[in-house]
């Protein structure tokens, strides 16, 4: 039987240390040593960080972003440049 073929939550502690060769201590630093290298840090990948100017062209896909860019024109020809700015 593998080690985590059965729920932890079913086993008692002393069961779950054994089955992990640990111990209520924890492990030794040349177990942590040899676990780090056998299995990788325990960590989550870092995300990617999407540029600026994708997350502004992305922007650009959405219909309604076409109808504030017409509605600031049409104020900006009835010479209300306050109103444009507030649109944009």
């Amino acid at each position: 039987m593998h080690a985590l073929d059965k729920s932890f939550h079913t086993i008692s502690t002393n069961e779950a240390f054994k089955k992990l060769g640990s111990s209520p201590n924890g492990l030794t630093a040349l177990e942590a040593t040899d676990r780090l290298k056998q299995f990788g840090s325990n960590s989550l990948p870092q995300p990617k960080r999407e540029p600026l100017w994708a997350i502004f062209l992305r922007q650009l896909q959405s219909p309604l972003i076409y109808v504030l860019l017409a509605a600031a024109v049409i104020v900006v020809l009835l010479r209300d440049v306050k109103d444009s700015l507030a649109i944009i």
